[in-house]
Formats: structure tokens, sequence, C-alpha cells
């Protein structure tokens, strides 16, 4: 039987995965073609081309959020030359930089959950999480997308009565939930050391932000390779004083988390629009230098197009990885302690 982490190590060595799906009637009906998989946009909008180009004729649109039944995988010579990867869909044609290969498996409830929680990850396509207050009752929170990391630290009762997970946000201090077949727990293996044997100070990262790219080290051999975006590039300060340069420099991470809540609003009426810089995210690394702190070294990423992830580019400074780099990084390969070179 394929692991988790098995499936971790096999998947960083591929691209874009696509896997047969199905879920409930909320979604769209597969028609008379099989697909290949399920497809997430990403973004607010992208378009759907008559051929696969850029340069093709724009026939139609898909907005944040539609899951797309694909159909066929194409590298098309027309590029663009960073991604010449298309998907092709009912109706023409989509480039697949902004959609997320998504799939749905859903699970039975857990029955019992440590009190300090455990951690869990998304199975199905999207998820929409609510809050409960006295005054308000059951209200809308965040939506949670497929492979993210999450604490539940209870199963409870839900607003349609079945099986609700409780998960707790560390950043803001709240709880929110979602439908306990939507979550999957980590087993504990998982954060294991992949390479117990290798002693920590033979563990390095480096990380090349002209190649856009991340290589892990076991002393001089190279065990794991992923994309990587960095922050964009400043001549000052953005206008909240922060600069958005990835600085260059000799590093020691300090601190590894499963689970962060990536972003700086508040949760008032300012959650309703945090949906990328701002929602629950995998792996977070903090880098130190000189026992100062300095900035993140990882968050997940969903999209397939190499330096043009635009949506992470509010995360300041940060180091931003496709979702299986994030998750093959913190399961076992990185540590506190390992040294970080960009």
């Amino acid at each position: 039987m394929l692991t988790r982490r098995d499936f971790l190590k096999l998947a960083a060595l591929s691209g874009l995965s696509l896997g047969t799906v199905a879920f409930d009637e909320k979604f769209p009906d597969k028609g008379k073609r099989k697909p290949i998989g399920l497809g997430r946009v990403t973004a607010s909008k992208i378009h759907v081309y008559r051929d696969p180009s850029l340069n093709s004729e724009r026939i139609g649109a898909r907005y944040r959020d539609e899951l797309i039944h694909l159909l066929e995988e194409i590298i098309s010579p027309d590029g663009p030359q960073h991604n010449p990867l298309w998907l092709r869909i009912h109706g023409g044609y989509a480039h697949s930089g902004y959609l997320q290969a998504v799939q749905t498996r859903l699970n039975p409830p857990p029955t019992w959950i440590p009190r300090s929680g455990r951690v869990f990850e998304l199975t199905v396509p999207l998820s929409q999480s609510y809050r409960y207050t006295r005054s308000s009752g059951w209200s809308k929170l965040y939506r949670l997308y497929y492979q993210s990391l999450h604490w539940v630290t209870a199963i409870v009762e839900g607003p349609d009565g079945d099986p609700w997970a409780q998960i707790m946000d560390e950043r803001l201090r709240i709880h929110y939930y979602v439908p306990a077949t939507h979550l999957q727990p980590i087993p504990i293996a998982d954060f294991q050391p992949i390479s117990p044997d290798v002693p920590p100070e033979d563990k390095r990262i480096l990380v090349s932000l002209s190649d856009q790219s991340l290589t892990a080290f076991e002393g001089d051999q190279a065990v794991f390779r992923t994309r990587i975006s960095s922050g964009i590039p400043s001549k000052g300060p953005s206008p909240n004083g922060i600069p958005t340069t990835t600085p260059s420099g000799r590093f020691i991470i300090s601190r590894k988390m499963p689970v962060r809540h990536m972003g700086s609003v508040g949760h008032h009426k300012r959650h309703q629009r945090v949906r990328t810089s701002g929602r629950p995210l995998g792996f977070l690394f903090c880098c130190h230098w000189r026992g100062v702190p300095r900035n993140v070294l990882a968050q997940q990423l969903w999209q397939t197009d190499e330096p043009w992830m635009r949506e992470h580019a509010s995360a300041r400074r940060a180091l931003a990885l496709p979702v299986v780099g994030t998750s093959q990084l913190g399961h076992g390969l990185v540590s506190a302690g390992t040294r970080c070179y960009r």
C-alpha cells in the first residue's frame, strides 16, 4: 500500500498529476467523455481559448474556485515558454498556470482526537468553514483548500447534525469547523526524520533566487529539489514599510510549524476577504540570522506557473513552494537547526 510519505516522495519527482475523482451533485457533470481529473481555478478569473495558445481567440472564462473537468493534457508548441502545459476542458482549452489539480476522498469521521490536537489534511477540492458564536450562531469563515493542513482539536456536532472537525486558529485564537469527512489525519510517522542516520549538521538547503529553485542536501548528495517563488524585488520598502525582496545570506531554521495562519488581518468583519495570504496553510519554517528573526522559508502554493505565482506576491520576503514541495520539506527532510543558504 502506498503511504502518504511514499506518495510525497514520488510526487516530488513528478509535475502536475491528475487523477480521477468523484464528488456530489454540487460539482459539474462529467459529460460524455471521461475526464482525466478535476481542476480548481485559483485566480479570480482565467480565460478559455479556442486553441491551446495565448494568441488564440478567447471564447469564455472560469472564475475562482470553479471546478473544471479536465479532459486532456497538452504541451503546446506556442508556450508560454515558462509553462507550456495546457488542459483541454469542455468547450475549449485553459492554461494550467492557475488550475490546481484536486481529488475527492471522503473519510470516516475519527472517533477520538488527542486533547492537544492533531494535524489533518483536507482531502476534498474545497471546504467552506464556519465559526460559531452565541450572538450570531453559525457564520461562514474561510474556504479551506485541497491538501492544506489544519490543527484539529475535537469532533463536534455541526450545523447539519453530522460530525464536524473543530480547527484551532493559532494566530487569532479562535475555533472554526468543517465536515469531519473532509479531513484525514496525518500519520505520526510522517513527521519523523526521513534520514535519522544523517547528522543534523550534514543537512542543508540551497536556495537559488536566480533559478527560482530549492535543493535539499544530505552531505554532498542532493535528495530533493523543487520550484520556489521568491519575494518581488524592490528598491525600497513597500507602502507598509516592509521590503518585498527576499534577502540573501546564510540562515538557520530555528522553528518548524506544521500549521500556520498566514496573514496579518483580524478576524471580525475583515475575515471574509481573507482568501490568499490570510488563509491557513501548511508547513512554515522560521529562519534566523545571528539570533534575529528574518523571514519565512516556505508556504504552500496552488499554481503550476513557476516564477509567475502572483497570488502570493503579498507574502513579504517569503519563499513560496508548491504544495508537495512544502509537505516534503516538512515531513522529515528539514528540522530546527538546518542551515539555509541563499
